[in-house]
């Protein structure tokens, strides 16, 4: 995708890092401030859950639901944190979290992850 926005005359930059530790957010924040002194546009594409062990509503034990809750929910938080007082001092940006069709009908197996989702899509 960098490649393609720097073909297409944009500016890209990659900003890895693992948004469910303090650290890995950390240097995701810094990788985009530094970069572009900021951000004017933040797209919340990251999540999911381990279906491997989730297997239901009713099913799924208690862990797994707060375990996919944290992966779901604390990333978008910590960035929203960071990145949407400039966009309002600023007047000008815009938040998204990235919305799944498995929202509407989700797999009985999807139930702990789409559940996080669907609270930050409203």
């Amino acid at each position: 995708m960098a490649d393609e926005i720097a073909t297409a005359g944009g500016t890209a930059v990659l900003a890895l890092g693992d948004l469910m530790t303090a650290d890995g957010l950390e240097a995701v924040i810094a990788a985009a401030g530094q970069s572009f002194g900021g951000i004017d546009i933040l797209v919340n594409n990251a999540g999911g859950s381990d279906s491997g062990t989730a297997s239901g509503w009713f099913e799924t034990p208690p862990e797994d639901w707060a375990d996919s809750y944290h992966q779901n929910t604390l990333p978008v938080v910590g960035l929203a944190q960071a990145f949407v007082p400039a966009m309002r001092e600023c007047g000008w940006g815009g938040s998204s979290r990235s919305r799944r069709a498995s929202l509407s009908r989700p797999m009985p197996s999807s139930a702990p992850m789409v559940r996080p989702m669907a609270a930050l899509t409203i």
